[in-house]
């Protein structure tokens, strides 16, 4: 481990830029955090579940070319299994419970560290004023 690396420290960030950060590369292409909530919302079985907007497409492909030659594995220990190529779009993706869909280990990432902001705590103080829970 190198000097000074710290794994549980993080850095303030706007909400724009936490999203913008890439954050998953795959064929030597990248998306963000962003494009990887747009597309569960939009494309993997998410609350809207739909075509993604011409502009999230160049993502949402990359995005399914990731879930269908990549997964996440624990056991028994961790590891990534990168697979050729495959032309299986990825709404036929095959579960495993022994695999880790790509797409949502970084939406459920994501979720961890808005959880641990300040700023989501602030908002939790508010609402709570405002609806009068102590």
């Amino acid at each position: 481990m190198p000097i000074g690396f710290d794994p549980d420290k993080t850095v303030p960030l706007r909400l724009d830029n936490f999203l913008a950060q890439r954050v998953l590369c795959y064929d030597n292409k990248w998306v963000s955090r962003g494009d990887v909530i747009k597309y569960v919302a939009n494309v993997a079985s998410g609350v809207h579940s739909g075509t993604p907007k011409p502009k999230d497409k160049q993502a949402a492909d990359l995005l399914d070319q990731m879930r269908s030659n990549v997964s996440y594995s624990a056991n028994p220990i961790v590891s990534i299994r990168i697979g050729p190529k495959a032309t299986v779009p990825a709404s036929n993706f095959s579960y495993s419970p022994n695999d880790i869909d790509p797409a949502l280990m970084e939406l459920l990432a994501t979720i961890h560290y808005l959880m641990q902001s300040k700023d989501v705590e602030k908002l939790e103080a508010i609402i709570k004023v405002e609806l009068g829970v102590t």
